[in-house]
């Protein structure tokens, strides 16, 4: 079988483009879409899992590991007949993720120049993940993927709210390009609090959040 997981923190910031990636998911792969990541479901070995964050993947991973977990956009990259959106050459910048691995930062960008942009890249500015790493790991975060937060402990400053604000203020400066797209649920809660424009790279692929103008 194939589940997808939504993700609670994306379906509340995203909710229309959420209902459009369970058709999506329904219609072409016939996924059943499932709830919260931390609560009891009925998998079975060799179970196909979908997630659209890194949180819910590490969970899964630890929670079934004789599951495929794979990102929403390994399934686009395989779906010959989607239809991508043409931004028309703008240009974007890319806020990667200190938790994404090589794969999904190389994927992010394949993607963004099948939708025709411009990519800039944050050359003076490391990649982090929000404030997430700036703070305690908490205890459900524990108790849902204990491996994977024990190794994300050690990239752990933990921080007060000045500071972070300070880091977010270097951040936002260090832009070229005042467009900028996540794809982790941490990084653009952070861009949203920045006056820039700031996207959600589900959002741009499945909605078009008014980019092209």
């Amino acid at each position: 079988m194939i589940y997808y997981f939504p993700s609670c923190q994306f379906q509340t910031a995203h909710p229309e483009t959420s209902a459009f990636i369970k058709a999506y998911l329904k219609r072409r792969w016939n996924a059943e879409t499932r709830g919260c990541c931390r609560s009891s479901w009925a998998i079975q070995n060799n179970d196909l899992l979908i997630i659209v964050c890194l949180s819910c993947q590490a969970i899964l991973k630890e929670r079934f590991p004789a599951c495929s977990v794979v990102t929403i956009y390994d399934l686009l990259q395989q779906d010959a007949d989607f239809h991508w959106p043409d931004a028309q050459g703008q240009a974007i910048t890319i806020q990667d993720c200190a938790r994404a691995d090589t794969h999904l930062r190389t994927q992010v960008r394949s993607i963004l120049r099948k939708m025709n942009f411009t990519i800039h890249e944050t050359v003076h500015f490391t990649p982090t993940c929000g404030t997430l790493l700036m703070n305690p790991i908490s205890e459900r975060n524990w108790r849902s993927a204990p491996v994977y937060f024990k190794a994300l402990e050690d990239h752990i400053t933990i921080l007060d709210r000045a500071e972070q604000q300070k880091l977010l203020k270097i951040q936002a400066d260090s832009y070229s390009e005042r467009k900028v797209v996540a794809y982790c649920n941490s990084c653009y809660q952070a861009l949203c609090s920045m006056n820039i424009e700031h996207f959600h790279l589900l959002d741009l692929i499945f909605t078009n959040k008014q980019l092209i103008s």
